[in-house]
Parts: C-alpha cells; structure tokens; sequence
C-alpha cells in the first residue's frame, strides 16, 4: 500500500510539473505575439507620424496657395497609401484591429 500511494505521489507530481513547464512556454509565446504586434502597431502609428511631420514642414514652408494646395494633396495621397498597406497587415493578423 505505502509503494501504491508513493507511485501515485510521483504521477501527480510529474503531470503538475508538466502543467507548469506547458503553462511557461505558453506565456512566453504570448509575451512574443504581442511584443510583435505592439512593434508592427507603433511602426503603423510612425508611418502616419512622419507624414503629418512632413505635412508640417511643407506648410511652414509654403508661400503660396498653390504650394499649400500641393502639401495636402501629398498628404493625401501618402495616407491613401499607408490605408492601403496597414489594411494588408491587419488582414494578415486581425488581432490587431480589436
């Protein structure tokens, strides 16, 4: 009985370490996938952050209506674009849009 009762003792020890080392490399998984995901989203948010920046400078710069007009169609058109690209990534990953 006491051989019985040790036997059963090292199975549930063995599956609750099991449990434990599966739980770890699972949190490390996620702990990857969203440090992955904040990295592509702040990428995203930079490529937007640049375009109004330049946006900014052709502005300050402009001594015409006609330069005015030609900074925010290049704004336009650059963000146009950037929907285009960042509608790609979150089709690939759709997590990221929640």
């Amino acid at each position: 009985m006491p051989r019985l009762l040790s036997c059963i003792t090292l199975v549930l020890s063995m599956s609750l370490t099991h449990s434990v080392v599966a739980n770890e490399s699972a949190t490390r998984a996620n702990g990857e996938k969203l440090q992955g995901m904040k990295t592509t989203l702040l990428d995203m948010a930079d490529q937007k952050i640049e375009v109004f920046n330049n946006f900014k400078s052709c502005v300050n710069n402009a001594s015409t209506k006609k330069s005015l007009k030609a900074c925010r169609t290049t704004k336009k058109v650059r963000l146009k674009e950037i929907r285009k690209e960042h509608k790609k990534i979150i089709k690939k990953h759709p997590q990221l849009a929640s």
